[in-house]
């Protein structure tokens, strides 16, 4: 028998869906600027109506996505702002993944992540797990509410096997998190877990898939947080084990300051290795000096991670140096005037 519950979500999810739909057809219009000031009040109800009536069923990840449609929404409906592409982007967006949580309210339970909660990394057990595979799914730089669409990712994941692994951890103090990387127990290939995220997912800049085999779990265990031992002798190597078109890192003192050398390739894979560095807060002391000597790509993640290095060491009073960039590397720090910020050399 259907519980009082499951009924009452039901018809909220039904509900929910035609006010999208409604709220579609009303940004579309507002988009093609065939829109009057009901249109925009009618849009503002329909989120409004989605977000009192999620927290009453218990979607409060739905609700606080409203929320913020809500506050996208009040400058335009106040006329303080005009709607342009940027915000036309941010509606669609998140329009998008509102859907996905109604079309799969787990998405939305804290209580549901919390059940299927994963081994700590660094377990064996989880490692002699039959059919390993590796997924690393690397979001789209404008998504917003990235937790969610990790979740999401996750759950489609979970149809075709058992995630055991999620890395780094899903969490909404992580809001700047644009890779991540899922360990899956799965009788399916690859391919096949790799084409389920690519098919049912959206705004991903790049998916990839591998099954785990002895000649790489040292380089998957790496992208899991779980760097090799540290062998003797200056500096300390993060990475080093990391899958090809990745990045190895070597921390040393500089007299009183830090310089972490990067070698090899900066992309999204590569920043997760990074921002393990600076998730070790004694490693860094003083002024960082980034050592790009032996780096030979970087994207606009690494890019955009640099600058909230530069944020990071100004708040804290320190400085933040470019040593040995090669030149188109060097091309690529001037054309989005890095270098404006960020001091740069061509030696130490």
């Amino acid at each position: 028998m259907t519980s009082p519950a499951d009924e009452l979500m039901q018809i909220f999810l039904a509900e929910a869906s035609e006010n999208l739909d409604a709220f579609e057809d009303a940004l579309m219009r507002m988009e093609a600027g065939e829109h009057g000031d009901d249109d925009i009040r009618e849009a503002f109800r329909l989120v409004h109506n989605v977000k009192g009536s999620s927290a009453m069923v218990g979607l409060h990840k739905l609700s606080e996505l409203a929320h913020a449609m809500e506050d996208s929404l009040e400058p335009i409906r106040s006329k303080s702002r005009e709607l342009d592409a940027d915000l036309t982007r941010q509606l669609f967006n998140g329009l998008a993944l509102m859907r996905e949580i109604i079309n799969r309210p787990e998405a939305d339970s804290e209580s549901e992540w919390a059940a299927k909660k994963t081994e700590a990394p660094g377990s064996a057990d989880i490692w002699a797990a039959p059919d390993l595979h590796h997924v690393t799914a690397v979001l789209a730089d404008d998504v917003v509410f990235n937790d969610v669409k990790a979740r999401i990712i996750q759950n489609y994941l979970g149809e075709l096997g058992k995630v055991l692994l999620v890395y780094p951890p899903v969490t909404e103090e992580n809001p700047d998190i644009r890779v991540y990387h899922y360990l899956v127990s799965s009788a399916s290939s690859a391919d096949q877990l790799r084409e389920q995220v690519e098919k049912k997912v959206n705004e991903l800049r790049e998916v990839k898939a591998e099954s785990v085999n002895p000649t790489n779990v040292a380089a998957v265990k790496s992208a899991f947080g779980q760097t090799p031992a540290r062998p003797a002798g200056q500096g300390k190597p993060h990475g080093a084990a990391c899958q090809p078109s990745s990045l190895s890192v070597v921390i040393k003192p500089v007299g009183d300051d830090t310089m972490i050398s990067c070698i090899g390739e900066l992309d999204g894979n590569g920043l997760v290795v990074l921002m393990d560095v600076f998730r070790e807060q004694e490693a860094i002391r003083g002024d960082l000096i980034m050592d790009f000597s032996k780096l030979n790509y970087i994207n606009s993640l690494g890019l955009g991670f640099l600058i909230r290095l530069y944020k990071m060491q100004d708040k804290n009073g320190k400085k933040l140096r470019i040593v040995g960039p090669l030149p188109r590397i060097r091309q690529l720090l001037e054309t989005t005037n890095i270098t404006k910020l960020v001091q740069v050399d061509d030696r130490l």
